[in-house]
């Protein structure tokens, strides 16, 4: 019986992972649409067999993520761990992401293309998680939170203060 089951396992496990790349392909190209906006190329986001990411060129060629700009690279990034994060709860619970925690979310983006901005304005169109923490050093993005807590030292000694927010 047990060898049976294994066996109908086996046999469906293929198609369970082409599903699930599937929807974590949509749901990472929907997140990096957001992020982008109109104002650069659209990334073609790809997902292989072993849910390793790649972007398709508005030509067709595959480019590596390794190829693609800083910038770039941050958001596919971001993108990517946001829905495969949606992608294995989702899974596990039935749920999506209660919390998500990000550690300096804003490294190689610019101020003056935009993406700080589409960056935390797109984070706050994710109502489906509850809780999101972000550490930044980005005053520009801080300043799109609802709620920000600043964290200074002052001779030898870490003092916290509200900066927006209650």
């Amino acid at each position: 019986m047990l060898s049976a089951i294994r066996d109908a396992y086996r046999s469906i496990q293929p198609k369970l992972r082409s599903e699930f790349v599937k929807v974590l392909r949509s749901f990472v190209q929907q997140v990096l649409d957001s992020l982008v906006g109109g104002e650069a190329p659209t990334l073609n986001v790809m997902v292989d067999d072993t849910y390793t990411p790649y972007v398709k060129s508005e030509s067709g060629a595959d480019r590596e993520v390794a190829n693609l700009s800083g910038g770039e690279r941050t958001l596919l990034a971001f993108a990517y761990r946001l829905g495969l994060g949606q992608l294995i709860m989702q899974s596990r619970t039935g749920h999506g992401l209660g919390m998500l925690l990000l550690d300096e979310p804003t490294e190689n983006l610019g101020t003056e293309d935009g993406s700080i901005t589409r960056l935390a304005e797109a984070i706050s169109r994710f109502k489906a998680i509850e809780q999101i923490i972000a550490v930044t050093h980005s005053e520009d993005f801080a300043e799109k939170a609802g709620h920000v807590i600043v964290l200074e030292k002052e001779a030898g000694v870490s003092k916290a203060s509200i900066a927006k927010g209650e």
